[in-house]
């Protein structure tokens, strides 16, 4: 019995000398004041109006304002109402305690339009033309005209003029454009609600509008089923509508993505905001774990790259340039056993520590490659901040680690090696059950001699 019970406080020593949260809960007995936490928040549409009451009164000018209004009333987040610039006020005032180190995930709505604001053109014949009787034509298009004042990006310019062949048989015509690539063009995907499409819906008389009361939402879900009846997943539509906000009637572009099942204007996102000891920002690092299958997709790289075939292993789902495999889950590190499947002798010649370093830059360039492979839809800004990916995984080298490397986004799902890796921790249970294991034959032998010598002494009694 006593064995065991030397071995159990052995292995209990380990585990608590290893104890990852070991500071955590000595700060909770002591019950230390500021703290830290990581946890997941979702809004709700309470939140919504907290962080436009908010906004208000941060707001210096009318464009604030509205941006905050707008918040509230789409209860979602866009390009223009900032998640980065909103969200870190609304947690400062609800997390007062919480300092360097805290971590929250956020959970909102992210309008699908990503076009800054819809801009109304003003218009003046007399200046644009020389005379007011005059209209525009085929001969002297919207787009152009428009290249001479502006040339903004990223946002819906509604266009409302005469147009026609003469200016007898001109009429009142609306137009949407956006500018790219040096050109004003209709965006697209775009559709502009007309008289018609407003008494489909059901709204009739004199004021053909959207509003509080007949939210677009309401309507638009239902309509465009009927509009585009075969849509596929992932569709997406540009609407273009009138919006009364209780005293002025403005255009309001929204986007609609079809989900599979019905259309809809926003989508969940989930993004992080840290705490950097003096305020709350927006993080977009993402943090991802390479799991067991997700080593699949750079054995399946190697498999379908010619030169690096070769490095394919006899064991399954194993590849050897980079290490990678998912059969067990890791990158296989071991020295002696990349320089045996070296079939191009790119290891050669090298000492012991040079194909340490190759392994090792091999690994900082698989890192970037699975991340190419895991996210190829990636975009480098969010929010106006860049995007980085702080990955896990395993390696062996005889033993496991646990490292985490971070790869930047540098262009739509292109990646590349920025810093680490980093050591986090290292699976010490096969050193344990070694250790233990010695500690047993040591004792068994211990016994078996004392057991001997008292055998011996009993002899000569």
């Amino acid at each position: 019995m006593k064995k065991y019970i030397i071995f159990s406080m052995i292995i209990g020593l380990f585990l608590t000398a290893c104890d990852p949260n070991e500071d955590i809960y000595e700060a909770i007995k002591n019950d230390t004041k500021p703290y830290s936490e990581k946890f997941d928040l979702e809004l709700t549409d309470a939140d919504y109006t907290t962080i436009k009451k908010l906004a208000l009164a941060e707001a210096t000018t009318h464009e604030d304002s509205t941006i905050a209004n707008d918040l509230d009333a789409f209860k979602s987040f866009s390009t223009r109402r900032s998640p980065a610039k909103l969200i870190p006020p609304f947690i400062a005032n609800n997390f007062i305690a919480l300092d360097s180190a805290s971590a929250i995930n956020v959970k909102y709505k992210l309008a699908v339009n990503d076009y800054d604001s819809t801009h109304v053109e003003d218009i003046d014949y007399t200046e644009i033309f020389g005379v007011s009787d005059t209209c525009f034509s085929d001969s002297y298009r919207p787009e152009a005209y428009l290249l001479t004042v502006d040339t903004t990006t990223n946002y819906i310019n509604y266009f409302k003029c005469k147009y026609g062949d003469t200016y007898e048989d001109a009429v009142d015509t609306t137009f949407v454009f956006t500018f790219v690539d040096g050109a004003w063009v209709v965006p697209e995907h775009s559709y502009l609600f007309s008289a018609e499409d407003y008494n489909n819906v059901g709204i009739t008389g004199s004021y053909l509008n959207f509003s509080a009361s007949k939210p677009a939402e309401h309507y638009l879900p239902t309509y465009l089923k009927s509009l585009y009846p075969y849509a596929f997943e992932k569709d997406e539509v540009l609407i273009t509508y009138m919006y009364y906000n209780g005293s002025s009637t403005y255009p309001v572009t929204e986007g609609y993505r079809f989900n599979g099942t019905e259309w809809v204007n926003s989508i969940d996102v989930t993004s992080q905001f840290i705490h950097t000891g003096e305020k709350w920002i927006f993080d977009p690092t993402i943090n991802y774990t390479i799991s067991k299958d997700d080593y699949q997709l750079i054995v399946d790289y190697i498999a379908n790259h010619e030169t690096l075939y070769v490095y394919m292993s006899q064991y399954p789902n194993t590849e050897y340039y980079y290490g990678a495999s998912s059969y067990y889950g890791n990158f296989d590190c071991r020295a002696y056993k990349r320089v045996e499947n070296d079939p191009l002798g790119l290891l050669e010649g090298l000492s012991d520590e040079q194909v340490v370093e190759e392994i090792n830059n091999r690994l900082k360039e698989a890192i970037a490659l699975f991340a190419e492979l895991k996210f190829p839809t990636q975009e480098p800004i969010e929010n106006g901040t860049q995007v980085y990916y702080e990955i896990s995984y395993k390696t062996y080298d005889g033993a496991p680690h646990y490292y985490k490397t971070k790869v930047k986004c540098i262009d739509t799902g292109k990646f590349e090696y920025f810093s680490g890796p980093i050591e986090e921790y290292v699976d010490l249970f096969p050193y344990l059950i070694v250790l233990a294991l010695i500690i047993l034959v040591l004792e068994f032998i211990f016994l078996e001699k004392r057991n001997q010598k008292l055998s011996n002494l009993s002899i000569f009694k």
